[in-house]
């Protein structure tokens, strides 16, 4: 599956997922405070991730895998959305690459399951700082809206 069907596929996901609010919207509920303080931001999302990781990665796999969704605690929602965030953006950057990229599978459900579990596991730090940026700057999202890939 070339990189560009799983970029158009997350983004699908992402337009799908617009109806639970923005991701400002997602992360207020759990962080009531000032969007002045990056690196409080940064924290609070990285200690959301600890304690969503291990259960929101088992409920992606079976979002995808089994079709089927789960009741998912509000920072499992935050975090998903930062999970589909984060694939859209290094999917972005590797379909613009000189060298072509592809995944050794025709499953969409894979390719899902592996732009937000692996994708974030190299790229969380990253883009939990850019989401805290965008935060501080009064943006609803790290990523550009509308889209355009």
């Amino acid at each position: 599956m070339d990189v560009r069907e799983v970029l158009d596929l997350c983004v699908s996901l992402m337009e799908e997922d617009m109806d639970k609010g923005t991701t400002v919207e997602l992360f207020k509920p759990m962080y009531p405070y000032p969007f002045d303080d990056m690196m409080n931001i940064v924290a609070n999302i990285q200690r959301i991730d600890e304690h969503t990781k291990t259960t929101l990665i088992g409920k992606i796999e079976s979002a995808f895998m089994d079709l089927r969704r789960s009741h998912e605690t509000i920072g499992e929602v935050f975090m998903f959305r930062l999970r589909l965030e984060n694939a859209i953006r290094m999917l972005t950057i590797l379909s613009k690459g000189k060298v072509p990229v592809e995944l050794k599978t025709a499953i969409c459900e894979e390719a899902a399951v592996w732009s937000m579990t692996t994708l974030w596991t190299a790229c969380s730090d990253h883009w939990a700082c850019l989401t805290a940026q965008a935060l501080c700057a009064g943006l609803p999202s790290a990523l550009p809206w509308p889209l355009s890939t």
